[in-house]
């Protein structure tokens, strides 16, 4: 230490006893910070607690560490963490800064093509110090230790065992207080200079609970997110309007070459069918020319309605396994006009037998 104010606060006293839930320094009748082994045994040491004020008797025997306990008998809920917030307005004030953590702000949603992210970071930082007080700013229970910097105020919160409730949070945000936590639930402080190391450095103990510059760079970051979100909706549209497009033509294009397709194959199949009959003058189709062409992998079959009732059935030549199906049903075969005759009334059997569809 530099200070002479301060002489208890050398940095090789022990603050193991903390871990235990043993305090370690008070306030003497002077309202000076002092340590155990620095004053009167038992009740002559005149000390009162730091966070409820009551008085204290000094233990230093020989078996235990050394420590502070309530006259009473008393167990103070915050004795530990007002000493430690004791101990770093001295160690702040002596030293004259105190080093902010860092701050990351991020900010997402989702959008119609991709995540939108955005975030800024806030650096730690060495902030001059002109005063340090401890009093009851956010609520009545538990004494603060507020910081003056450059005309604003910071809140320094230290943990060791129990979190940092909701309720307290929201109230630290409702007064509008930047606050940082200091927490000390991971590491094992032996000597005073531990804990210096742990103010005076960037370190991982520390995280801020509220910063009031954060509120309004979450809502440039938001509003940036939101122009980045119509922006890619805009794009959304237009991708959906192309795509609509593409599909569109890709379904025309279809659409024409499977009529081109089937008008060539109508044409084909009229073609064979001037071939079919030019070759067969005997066949007298009905008026309404019906007619089918079953194209099968070994060659095709005619189905031609004529008059009277007949249906004549062409075969292609090559395709044994129609004939062989048509000979097992006992269609008679024309000679003459090289088909096969069967009744008009016989064509559901027949396609039925050979397989194929209705």
């Amino acid at each position: 230490m530099n200070t002479q104010k301060f002489t208890d606060l050398n940095s090789l006293i022990s603050l193991s006893a903390i871990h235990h839930r043993m305090v370690v320094y008070a306030l003497n009748e002077q309202e000076e910070l002092v340590h155990v082994d620095s004053v009167n045994r038992g009740k002559l040491c005149k000390c009162r607690c730091l966070s409820c004020g009551e008085a204290l008797v000094a233990r230093q025997g020989d078996l235990k560490s050394h420590s502070f306990a309530h006259e009473s008998g008393a167990e103070c809920l915050y004795a530990v963490e007002t000493m430690l917030q004791w101990l770093a307005k001295e160690l702040i004030v002596a030293h004259g800064f105190f080093i902010t953590p860092e701050l990351n702000i991020y900010e997402s949603l989702s959008g119609p093509l991709r995540r939108i992210e955005a975030q800024e970071n806030l650096d730690s930082s060495k902030v001059s110090i002109n005063s340090a007080r401890i009093e009851k700013r956010v609520t009545r229970t538990r004494p603060d230790l507020v910081l003056q910097a450059n005309g604003r105020e910071l809140l320094i919160e230290i943990t060791i065992s129990k979190k940092i409730d909701a309720k307290r949070l929201a109230s630290i945000e409702q007064c509008q207080l930047s606050a940082v936590e200091i927490n000390l639930s991971k590491t094992h402080l032996a000597t005073v200079a531990d804990f210096e190391r742990i103010l005076f450095t960037d370190n991982g103990y520390k995280q801020w609970l509220f910063n009031v510059k954060e509120v309004k760079i979450r809502n440039i970051l938001r509003a940036r997110n939101l122009e980045q979100l119509s922006l890619q909706d805009h794009e959304y549209k237009q991708k959906l309007i192309e795509e609509e497009a593409l599909e569109a033509a890709k379904n025309r294009q279809q659409r024409e070459t499977a009529e081109k397709n089937k008008a060539e194959e109508n044409a084909h199949i009229s073609d064979m069918l001037t071939a079919v009959l030019s070759q067969r003058p005997g066949l007298v189709l009905d008026r309404d020319d019906r007619k089918i062409y079953y194209r099968l992998k070994d060659g095709g079959l005619w189905f031609l309605w004529g008059q009277n009732d007949r249906l004549y059935l062409i075969a292609k030549n090559g395709n044994e396994q129609v004939i062989k199906v048509l000979r097992k049903i006992g269609l008679n075969y024309d000679e003459i006009n090289l088909c096969y005759l069967a009744l008009q009334s016989q064509y559901l059997s027949i396609t039925h037998q050979l397989g194929f569809s209705s």
